[in-house]
């Protein structure tokens, strides 16, 4: 306080005044004296507590200030990149899929012909259909209401005609809000056009989509307790009614509950010797890995019989679930290749992102240029060559030229060192006469260097090698096959490569929830469950509604708040927490998704962390939505599991015996016409047209 009132410059008063009112992270000091003194001296104490509401009411402008030039700062730099891609697009003649829309949407509403083009479209649509009407974002939405808005009026162009709008869609299965898809206004939609129908004097019809073709009972069963509850069933849809399903296959299911895996205390790395990223034996991740891994495999050898199929279980009856990409998915990959249980391997890969492509753009920057020391030393430790540290500091300390010189000189003194020589000399005279995917095709094929690599990296090694020679293959086909542009356009691309795993494939398929929408497996585990979505980590933009101009309507700012702004500001704080709970609902509905891509067979497990598990994530979640029905029990390999007890559907039967009486088709047989050649076909009038110099034939 003597500091205080000692301060002779502004910026001196505000630092003291901080020190008393501030605590050290910065928030406003809950006490700022004690409750003797407050009772001895009541006058310093009424203006301490006065300082203390006008320090916070300080640091609520500091913190709009400094989010205002944040905020201010960001939409100029945005602004000046999202010109100069659309300045791009305009120049290469090219639209993305949001100028798809927004075109679309503009034609509709706000250009000058925009009645003319409403009215040709009433003239030649009969029918509108929109397909996942969950996923479908606002814009899209309008450009729907546009297209209908005759048809729904009573009256148009085509009065005699039946016409229809159909949307079909589930908004508990809405996960797609990352890409404008907005849950709430399937709802909002329903009620609209509903409205508008009647008014217009046209029927109408919801329908309900409770039956399901796909899983078991038992599944359906424990998807409905575990959303039973309205706090969770609140997330699913707008009315919050709990769901109710009805099994259409009157078979035997199963769900189970397997106990979490928790990591080891005694497992904490030396940070000085091991990566950063390191991830050990003793992570739950790697454990409950090996252990799904183990459990599957156990399966395949036993012959694991599912009740409902009545035959035992393949690797294509199985697809492990999780919620995000990370170190377990590789780790359940390699386990599985481990142990010779077919696998399809990761559904995305960044492919510049794997070990063993990584080497082999170390080569080929060698073969470009030998010069290159630090693409040589990775190359040299790597797989492709196999020496040491040891061996590469023996080449490469003390030495007076280029590494690659250095090797050459200490060749004739070392056998391992000659062998490495040899190869490279023999992949530099090879790159000057070969195309990017000849050269590393014949590279990975000779002296069993292939085999070499998956020894040393690991089956799964094996798909980033076959994904590279794809890629090779496929800029040789669009490009001019050099290895400078190949190398050039790999790393720049550093596109994704997305796999279809409904192959039908008799393989094990590892996949998120998001990219197994509409698919389906027999068993399917849920490892990914013990962690809730949280802020995460990067710039985290809140969006501000503002009014707009009555053509645009209400428009969404961007702003960045900056440290701590959120908790000051009250706008920022009420977005910020509208924002935790659509991302809370969307975390459930993905559990939903999640769940109801088992047919027959449903597990859930997770792995723990070294904090509590959250009351609200997936596996608290099942397991206490369950928990009056479980039952426990010991698995033929002896682990404890816990199984969801539901009464057996009478009459049940396994999917490949027959459900009733076979039923004779009333269909006759064909008529001899119908089996025979077609005769005398009328011959194909050819159009003329100026680009067809010559006739067909």
């Amino acid at each position: 306080i003597r500091q205080l009132l000692a301060a002779k410059t502004p910026a001196a008063r505000y630092l003291a005044h901080c020190g008393v009112m501030l605590t050290t992270s910065g928030g406003i000091r809950q006490s700022v004296m004690t409750k003797k003194l407050q009772a001895s001296h009541p006058d310093i104490a009424n203006w301490l507590h006065e300082e203390r509401d006008r320090a916070e009411m300080l640091q609520a402008k500091l913190a709009g200030i400094s989010t205002l030039a944040a905020s201010r700062a960001l939409l100029i730099l945005a602004d000046a990149v999202i010109g100069q891609y659309q300045r791009l697009k305009a120049l290469r003649g090219l639209l993305d899929y949001d100028d798809l829309i927004a075109r679309a949407r503009g034609l509709l509403t706000r250009s000058e012909d925009a009645a003319w083009v409403l009215y040709k479209l009433d003239g030649g649509i009969d029918h509108i259909l929109v397909d996942e009407a969950q996923d479908t974002s606002r814009a899209q939405w309008d450009i729907v209401q546009y297209l209908a808005e005759d048809m729904l009026a009573g009256q148009s162009a085509r009065t005699a005609q039946a016409r229809a709008t159909f949307a079909v869609g589930d908004e508990k299965q809405s996960i797609f809000s990352f890409q404008g898809a907005d849950p709430a206004m399937f709802a909002e939609m329903r009620d609209f056009f509903e409205r508008r129908a009647r008014d217009a004097g046209r029927a109408w019809q919801r329908v309900p989509l409770e039956r399901s073709y796909r899983s078991a009972p038992e599944i359906l069963a424990a998807v409905d307790m575990v959303f039973s509850a309205p706090r969770v069933a609140a997330a699913l849809s707008a009315d919050g009614v709990p769901p109710r399903h009805e099994a259409v296959r009157p078979v035997c299911g199963r769900v189970e509950i397997w106990p979490t895996v928790e990591p080891d205390e005694d497992d904490k790395p030396d940070p000085w010797t091991v990566p950063l990223d390191y991830v050990g034996p003793g992570d739950p991740k790697m454990k409950l890995a090996r252990t799904i891994a183990i459990e599957i495999d156990s399966w395949l050898q036993t012959g694991r019989r599912i009740e409902s199929l009545g035959r035992p279980i393949r690797p294509g009856d199985i697809m492990i679930l999780v919620r995000r990409r990370n170190a377990f998915v590789d780790a359940v990959v390699r386990e599985l290749k481990q142990r010779a249980v077919p696998v399809a391997g990761v559904d995305r890969m960044r492919l510049t992102d794997q070990i063993v492509v990584q080497d082999l753009i170390a080569l080929a920057r060698f073969v470009l240029l030998p010069e290159d020391d630090l693409s040589l030393a990775a190359l040299i430790k790597s797989p492709i060559i196999g020496l040491g540290e040891d061996d590469l500091f023996s080449i490469a300390h003390d030495r007076k030229t280029s590494l690659w010189r250095s090797l050459q000189n200490r060749a004739s003194g070392d056998q391992r060192f000659e062998q490495a020589r040899q190869w490279l000399s023999r992949w530099l005279a090879m790159a000057d006469q070969m195309p990017p995917h000849t050269f590393f095709a014949n590279v990975l094929a000779e002296d069993g260097l292939r085999r070499r690599i998956i020894r040393r990296l690991g089956p799964e090694s094996e798909d980033p090698i076959a994904e590279f020679l794809n890629a090779a293959l496929e800029f040789e086909h669009d490009h001019l096959a050099t290895m400078e542009g190949f190398l050039a356009w790999l790393v720049r691309a550093e596109g994704e490569i997305k796999r279809d795993m409904d192959h039908g494939r008799d393989e094990v398929r590892v996949m998120t929830v998001h990219g197994a929408k509409g698919l389906e497996a027999k068993v399917v585990i849920l490892p990914d469950t013990c962690q809730t979505p949280g802020e995460g980590s990067g710039v985290r933009l809140l969006d501000l509604k503002i009014p707009g101009s009555d053509d645009i309507g209400e428009l969404a700012l961007p702003v960045w708040p900056r440290r701590g702004a959120a908790d000051l500001i009250d706008a920022l704080n009420e977005r910020r927490e509208e924002r935790r709970a659509d991302t809370q609902a969307e975390y459930l509905r993905l559990l939903y998704v999640a769940m109801t891509r088992a047919r027959d067979w449903l597990i859930v497990t997770g792995y723990e962390t070294t904090r509590k598990r959250p009351d609200d994530c997936w596996y608290s979640l099942v397991w206490q939505g369950l928990e009056d029905r479980l039952v426990k029990e010991m698995s033929p390999e002896g682990a404890v599991r816990w199984r969801f007890d539901h009464p057996k559907v009478p009459g049940a039967t396994t999917d490949d015996q027959p459900t009733g009486p076979k039923v004779e088709s009333s269909v006759s047989e064909l008529p001899n016409w119908a089996l025979e050649p077609l005769e005398g076909a009328p011959a194909v009038k050819e159009r003329i047209a100026p680009s067809r110099a010559l006739p067909y034939g």
